[in-house]
């Protein structure tokens, strides 16, 4: 990319925001949305730390979301025997209903932007997002 292009990016970027923002914004990717996703993709149980460390969150603010969830009786938290420091984490049945909802409105949110783009610039935008994540991935 020259530098001219690399401008008008950086201008797209500086004077819309929230706008760009909103492209992933939209698609529930954090709190307590995001934490209830990632638990639906996972095959095992997982330590509350790791779910710290995946979501890039605080410590504080992962326990804050697990308690919420807890409390709305969409997980389970459970201590480790031997280490009662270490929480191990898991989807209810009514966890694993509302991660399936959320994912199905969040699917038909991504298919409004490529019914609207249209399949080749679809492409193109899944693309570039892919390569945009591999870049950012290896820094």
């Amino acid at each position: 990319m020259n530098e001219a292009a690399s401008e008008v990016l950086f201008q797209l970027c500086s004077e819309n925001p929230r706008e760009l923002v909103r492209l992933c914004a939209d698609l529930p990717a954090r709190g307590e949305e995001g934490v209830l996703l990632y638990l639906s993709r996972q095959d095992r149980m997982l330590l509350s730390g790791e779910l710290t460390a995946a979501s890039g969150l605080s410590t504080g603010r992962v326990a804050n979301i697990l308690r919420q969830l807890e409390e709305k009786g969409q997980i389970l938290r459970v201590s480790d025997r031997r280490d009662k420091r270490r929480v191990y984490v898991s989807l209810t049945p009514e966890g694993r209903r509302q991660a399936e909802r959320l994912r199905q409105a969040a699917v038909a949110r991504i298919e409004g932007l490529t019914a609207y783009l249209g399949a080749e610039d679809s492409d193109t935008l899944f693309r570039l997002f892919s390569r945009c994540l591999d870049y950012y991935r290896q820094e």
